[in-house]
């Protein structure tokens, strides 16, 4: 009689109602007493589903990892992220999401909903004060990386090989040679960073607007961490800028390494990023930054038009041995 192998990754449901279906299910047999009501799917795809509900009266986001070889370290990195920042005590002006419960074995975890306008959406309405948000993430990101600050070299090698991985995945992009130009180029840039120390700190693992809320009482709250540790603060500086500017269709002012200059400089005056990696390290980040978000997402039409040129303004002002600061 043969063994019962465990079902594959892709035995997942199809559709995102049979998927709600299946971890309603799931969280009732887990929690029969906790009372969660799943009402609509926010995200699904092959790794990751996110749906929003209830438990009891509380609002909740409930997470679903798909994969059964990843599902406890995914489900623990969430918990344990979320609890480092319990430890900081409660702050009137920032916070992150709570959580209520989690289950490593089903892949599970249970947080809060916030209420209040994703960064991302707020940056898209000509209304906003573009300065004062910048300054509230600012400082959400100061508050998180409270702790020891240390200083370590760049891990060149799986640098390497993810600029590698990024690359072959971009054969049938439509842009693949313009990717292709840049990873050679941080490639090139790579070795010359040897030696230099970069600084890491506690905070967001992808710090970027979407992942920040400005809550109705002003207050800025992080949504899906989903691991601890430290950080490089030029990456994270990097994902945010980046982030910021990827979505929009035009640019307003002068562009800087394929961002706009002004909101740079701004961002860069309140940020955490150590000035001796501004013109090095943080570069290097916002190359590979552009590297990744444009081989994962294409686009039709100007957005990609847009994004090509960012690009392009990246690699000449590199090429020209331009800084950020003076």
């Amino acid at each position: 009689m043969g063994y019962l192998e465990p079902l594959p990754f892709f035995a997942r449901p199809k559709g995102a109602a049979r998927q709600m279906a299946r971890v309603q299910l799931q969280a009732q047999l887990k929690w029969p007493g906790a009372g969660i009501r799943l009402q609509t799917a926010l995200k699904v795809s092959e790794e990751t589903s996110v749906f929003r509900g209830y438990r009891g009266e509380d609002p909740v986001v409930v997470k679903k990892f798909w994969d059964l070889s990843a599902r406890r370290g995914f489900v623990g990195g969430t918990v344990q992220a979320l609890r480092r920042f319990e430890r900081l005590g409660a702050h009137p002006d920032f916070s992150v999401n709570r959580c209520f419960a989690s289950s490593g074995h089903l892949g599970l975890v249970v947080v809060s909903f916030e209420a209040g306008t994703p960064v991302d959406k707020l940056l898209k309405q000509t209304a906003a004060n573009r300065p004062q948000i910048l300054r509230q993430c600012c400082a959400w990101q100061s508050w998180a990386g409270q702790g020891e600050i240390i200083r370590t070299a760049l891990p060149s090698n799986l640098i390497e090989a993810e600029i590698h991985t990024i690359l072959g995945a971009s054969a049938r992009h439509p842009d693949a040679a313009l990717l292709a130009e840049l990873g050679n180029e941080l490639l090139r840039l790579l070795p010359l960073l040897d030696g230099q120390p970069a600084a890491r700190a506690p905070g967001h693992p992808d710090f970027a607007p979407r992942n920040l809320i400005l809550r109705p009482d002003g207050g800025v709250t992080a949504v899906d961490i989903h691991r601890s540790g430290t950080f490089f603060q030029s990456r994270q500086a990097a994902i945010f800028l980046v982030s910021k500017d990827f979505q929009s269709e035009s640019a307003d002012g002068a562009l800087l390494f394929g961002l706009d200059q002004s909101e740079m400089l701004q961002f860069l005056a309140q940020s955490s990023v150590p000035e001796d990696e501004t013109n090095t390290v943080l570069i290097f980040f916002i190359g590979l930054t552009l590297l990744r978000m444009y081989s994962t997402k294409p686009r039709r039409g100007r957005p990609m038009k847009m994004r090509r040129r960012r690009i392009r303004a990246y690699l000449n002002d590199l090429r020209r041995g331009v800084g950020i600061r003076a």
